[in-house]
């Protein structure tokens, strides 16, 4: 009798678990199914231009219209020298940047546009002043040099920041899994810098 009673009370317990964890399957399916609240995350990398030729990489999180971004980015000075103009001073040669965002996001369904601030922080190179002029030579090693061309010594610092970052960021989304990203910024700091950069976008941005 001790053990037919230990059997129920066994398969009562069982039976209970079973419909419980039924009903909360099925709550949390519907509730899937109904959110109103769907989380997105995606990943970004592509060119920065302006001034400065690099690369942009980003991961982001968007739930409803909140919008949180972890940005890195590095450029540098290209094209400068012969056969193009000499640089010009009061300039960054090269920066890396790295900033967290926060943004509201408005959205249809091809299109994102997501107006963002943050904190940035990194480091750079600041050219700040002419120091010489170089003569060229008359014989280039291999013979006369046909096109002589002066050199210039400039004065650089290296130097670290902490500023405010503003970013207009346009995505277009044609599937649920892969898109295009366009973004504008401007970063306030010792030697403020601005660019944009496109991107292309891989994860999951749209129901």
């Amino acid at each position: 009798m001790t053990r037919l009673l230990t059997i129920l009370t066994i398969y009562s317990v069982v039976l209970t678990t079973e419909i419980t964890l039924g009903q909360t399957i099925n709550s949390d399916s519907s509730s899937n199914q109904n959110d109103t609240n769907p989380k997105y995350f995606w990943g970004q990398g592509g060119i920065l231009m302006g001034g400065r030729l690099g690369y942009q990489l980003g991961a982001n999180y968007n739930q409803d219209k909140h919008f949180f971004s972890a940005r890195y980015y590095q450029n540098k000075e290209m094209f400068v020298g012969f056969p193009f103009p000499e640089p010009e001073l009061n300039t960054i040669q090269w920066i890396k940047n790295f900033s967290l965002l926060y943004g509201q996001s408005f959205s249809n369904k091809y299109f994102k546009f997501i107006p963002m601030a943050g904190l940035s922080f990194g480091q750079g190179n600041w050219r700040n002043s002419y120091v010489d002029t170089i003569q060229p030579s008359s014989n280039s090693g291999w013979g006369p040099n046909l096109f002589p061309q002066q050199g210039y010594v400039y004065h650089y610092d290296n130097f670290q920041y902490l500023g405010v970052i503003a970013d207009l960021n346009f995505i277009w989304t044609p599937s649920k899994y892969f898109g295009f990203a366009i973004d504008i910024f401007q970063n306030f700091h010792l030697h403020s810098d601005r660019g944009f950069a496109v991107s292309i976008i891989l994860g999951h941005f749209k129901k």
